[in-house]
C-alpha cells in the first residue's frame, strides 16, 4: 500500500497504521491506549506505535491525496471551534488519574531570565509551590538532544533559524518529561491542577489551527511521538524565515500534525488530544470571557506572535497554506 493510501486509510478509520517507515516496539498498549511509562522516553525502543510520514516514502497520488486533504476538512482540522471544552470543565476528583506530571518548561537563550519575563515566571512559580520548573537554554537544549535523541542532532544543528531550534526543544522535553510548556510571556492567573488530568491539550488560536506556546502533554504520549517524527519531514524552505519558521517547526507544523492525528468518534470514547478553549487560553478570546481565562499574555518573547502583517496574511490564505504544505509532504 502506498504511503498516501496509508494516510487516507487512517483518516478513514481514524487508527494509527503501523507501517512501512516506522518502527512499532515495547510491549505496551497501542497509540489509543498507551501504557503508563516508567522512565522518561528517549529512544526507539520506548516508543509506542504512530504514524510518520517519510519523504523517502512520497508517491504521487493527486485523487487519494486530495480525499486525504477532504476528510481532515470534515474532522474540523481547519476549525477553531471549542467543540472540547465541555471535556475540560470537569473538575479533577480523586478517583482520577493524574496524567500529566508537575513540570513547567520553558525556553530562553541563556539561563538568565530578563527582568520581565523573570516577574511573570515568578507569578507562575508562586502559585505553583509544588511544581518543578525547568528552562532550557540554548546550550542545554543541544545537550539534551545530544544525549537523548541524538538521531535528531544533526537536524537540530542544521536549522537556519534559532526560533527553529527554540521551537522543537518544547516538544522534546514533552516527549521526555511530559509536564507543561509555556512561553515565557504567559502568565499564570490560576492554579493549572485542573488540567493535569488529561492526555494532551493544545490552545485554539486565529486565524487558522493551534499554537505551541502552551502545551500539555503527558510524559511519552504518541502524539508527541508524532510530532517529534515528523519534524524531519516537515523541514522544508518556504523562501523567507516567518512561512519556513511557522510551516517546518512553529504553530502551523502543529496543526499539520494535529491534522494527521487519528480522532476518536465513538460514542464515549475520550479524545486523547484536546483543544483549549480561548476563554481559558486568554489570548484572542471575546473581552466578556477574559475573566475566565487561566493565563495572561504579555506578549514579546514568542517570536511566532511579532509579525502582524504575517498573522494578517494567514488570516486570509491559512487554510489554503495548509493544504499546500501537507500537498508537499505527502508528495515528496
Amino acid at each position: 500500500m502506498r504511503l498516501y493510501e496509508r494516510l487516507a486509510a487512517a483518516a478513514r478509520s481514524n487508527l494509527p497504521i503501523p507501517d512501512k517507515g516506522q518502527k512499532v516496539v515495547g510491549g505496551g498498549g497501542g497509540a489509543g491506549d498507551p501504557e503508563p511509562l516508567a522512565q522518561p522516553v528517549g529512544d526507539d525502543e520506548q516508543l509506542s506505535p504512530v504514524l510518520v510520514v517519510t519523504r523517502d516514502d512520497a508517491e504521487r497520488g493527486d485523487e487519494s491525496v486530495q480525499d486525504l486533504l477532504n476528510r481532515l476538512d470534515e474532522r474540523g482540522w481547519f476549525s477553531n471551534s471549542s467543540s472540547t471544552s465541555a471535556d475540560l470543565e470537569a473538575v479533577a476528583e480523586p478517583e482520577h488519574k493524574q496524567k500529566i506530571p508537575k513540570i513547567i518548561h520553558a525556553t530562553w537563550k541563556t539561563d538568565t531570565v530578563p527582568v520581565r519575563w523573570a516577574e511573570v515566571r515568578q507569578g507562575c512559580i508562586d502559585l505553583h509551590p509544588d511544581y518543578e520548573f525547568k528552562l532550557w537554554s540554548d546550550a542545554a537544549s543541544r545537550a539534551f538532544i545530544a544525549e537523548h535523541y541524538p538521531w535528531f542532532l544533526s537536524t537540530f544543528d542544521g536549522y537556519t533559524y534559532p526560533i527553529q531550534r527554540a521551537d522543537v526543544i518544547r516538544y522534546f522535553v514533552l516527549h521526555h518529561f511530559g509536564g507543561i510548556y509555556m512561553d515565557l510571556d504567559i502568565g499564570c492567573r490560576r492554579n493549572l491542577d485542573p488540567f493535569l488530568y488529561f492526555d494532551v491539550i493544545l490552545p485554539a488560536t486565529i486565524p487558522v489551527g493551534v499554537s505551541n506556546d502552551l502545551m500539555f502533554a503527558e510524559r511519552g504520549h504518541p502524539f508527541m511521538d508524532l510530532v517529534i517524527h515528523n519534524l524531519i519531514t516537515f523541514d522544508h524552505s518556504y523562501g523567507t524565515n516567518y512561512p519556513t519558521v511557522m510551516f517546518s517547526t512553529g504553530p502551523m507544523f502543529v496543526s499539520a500534525v494535529y491534522g494527521m492525528w487519528p480522532k476518536d468518534v465513538d460514542e464515549g470514547v475520550e479524545r486523547q488530544v484536546r483543544i483549549l478553549p480561548r476563554r481559558w487560553y486568554g489570548k484572542n478570546a471575546p473581552v466578556n470571557e477574559m475573566h475566565e481565562s487561566y493565563f495572561d499574555h504579555f506578549y514579546g518573547s514568542s517570536w511566532h506572535a511579532d509579525d502582524a502583517g504575517f498573522i494578517t496574511f494567514l488570516g486570509k490564505f491559512g487554510i489554503a497554506l495548509m493544504y499546500v504544505g501537507l500537498g508537499i509532504v505527502v508528495l515528496g
